[in-house]
């Protein structure tokens, strides 16, 4: 789980364009040395694109404000899925002090205000299909046809009773000039239309994003889909800014790495529950399940052994119960934000579960890559933590599960990762940025 195309332009929404309008304010002060290279850095560092292309008519002055600004990003990375271009216009941009931006760490650079924003993003099919087929699954596959105003998700899996073919289609529209919706919806298993069947959780999902979650300048965005890709704008295109200009193409800059995350080790016990929201596709698809961004997409328990501790979860890259050094596990380059959950006043139980956790490690659990309760031998992440506490005496959930639908073609109660934050039963001890 820590590691769909629409949550990547959803997590780019809220991480670059999401500023509302705002005044022209007092006079800039003058800018800080090498503010503008600074920001320019900051965008490589976190779209680690093929190239990208910075205007600006002045630096950032020292408290954030650029005047007149534009980028264009081609071919740029999110966590395994490419994006074929990212354009966007400021006028009147108002950013955090560049002294707390950080390299590879998207939350440190906040956009607080903009008067005017103009902008594109285009993904196309074939960057959908190689995102999702680099992740394969022992029991199935996932694809996207774009078709003119249109889309087509597939997906295929093998189980006890033979393999499932499931098809769902819809109309994607943009409602109200903000709401992306999937209209029209169909669903198809083993050729067979069973919509009726899934009506009420089809519903469920529109719109499949809401824009005016952000406040967003722009009044309409216009959403374009023909046979090779998917284009988000607003009405009027973005266009270049005049002055300073920064230009790189891949590999001639090198991308800086992200700064490690601070925390001493011994602060970690038995049994505590990592939290994790990851940089990669997959996190941003499960979190299009949620309501809020900062939600979590994956989750392990800490386990101590040799003198050293250790994260025990369950990977869908390697497909079963993993035990990784703590060090690993929080890698930078993998996660942007953590944070650390304790039973509260109950240390016996937290080395009960941990020790339990340990044991799925042993056994090499596989990963349910179904998401499937019911199932007894495979577990997902969240799943592993539940049962690890159960096993200790310990229902972190009271019999209440969060549950979710998706085209293709899982269905059921699933607990998600933030659902632990919910429990009663824990206490937030560590936040890690």
């Amino acid at each position: 789980m820590r590691k769909s195309f629409v949550p990547m332009l959803y997590l780019f929404l809220i991480q670059v364009l999401s500023i509302p309008a705002f005044g022209n304010g007092p006079p800039h002060p003058s800018p800080p040395p090498d503010s503008g290279h600074s920001f320019f850095v900051f965008l490589h560092s976190v779209t680690n694109p093929d190239s990208i292309e910075l205007r600006m008519d002045e630096p950032p002055d020292r408290e954030g404000r650029i005047r007149h600004a534009s980028f264009v990003i081609r071919g740029a990375s999110f966590g395994g899925l490419r994006v074929e271009r990212i354009a966007a216009e400021f006028s009147f941009l108002e950013l955090n002090a560049p002294g707390e931006w950080r390299p590879g760490r998207p939350r440190s650079l906040r956009v607080k205000d903009a008067l005017r924003t103009n902008a594109e993003v285009v993904i196309l099919e074939k960057d959908i299909n190689d995102a999702l087929g680099s992740f394969p699954s022992r029991r199935g596959s996932i694809s996207i046809d774009f078709l003119p105003g249109s889309v087509l998700v597939a997906g295929k899996r093998e189980t006890g009773f033979g393999t499932i073919r499931v098809e769902t289609t819809g109309i994607l529209a943009v409602e109200d000039g903000r709401k992306i919706t999937m209209g029209n919806a169909r669903i198809r298993i083993n050729g067979q239309d069973q919509t009726d069947a899934f009506r009420k959780d089809i519903a469920g999902l529109d719109p499949l994003l809401d824009l005016a979650d952000f406040p967003l300048p722009a009044s309409r965005w216009i959403l374009r889909v023909d046979d090779v890709s998917l284009r988000l704008s607003t009405p009027v295109p973005p266009k270049e800014a005049e002055g300073l200009t920064w230009r790189h193409e891949r590999e001639a800059l090198p991308l800086p790495p992200p700064e490690p995350f601070k925390f001493t080790p011994e602060r970690f016990e038995n049994g505590d529950i990592i939290l994790v929201n990851g940089k990669s596709w997959r996190s941003k698809a499960l979190l299009f399940f949620f309501s809020r961004p900062d939600d979590f997409s994956h989750s392990g328990m800490v386990r101590w052994s040799g003198g050293l501790p250790w994260v025990i979860h369950a990977s869908p890259e390697s497909e079963r119960v993993e035990m990784e050094p703590l060090q690993e596990f929080l890698s930078p380059f993998e996660i942007e934000k953590a944070e650390v959950y304790r039973l509260k006043g109950n240390t016996r139980a937290a080395e009960r579960a941990g020790r339990a956790a340990w044991g799925y490690f042993l056994e090499e659990r596989p990963f349910d890559d179904l998401f499937d309760n019911r199932d007894e031998k495979a577990m997902y992440c969240t799943e592993l933590i539940w049962k690890a506490c159960e096993t200790a005496g310990v229902d972190l959930f009271g019999g209440k599960r969060s549950s979710y639908f998706s085209p293709v073609p899982f269905y059921g109660n699933v607990l998600f990762p933030s659902a632990l934050i919910r429990s009663p039963l824990l206490e937030k001890v560590m936040t890690l940025d």
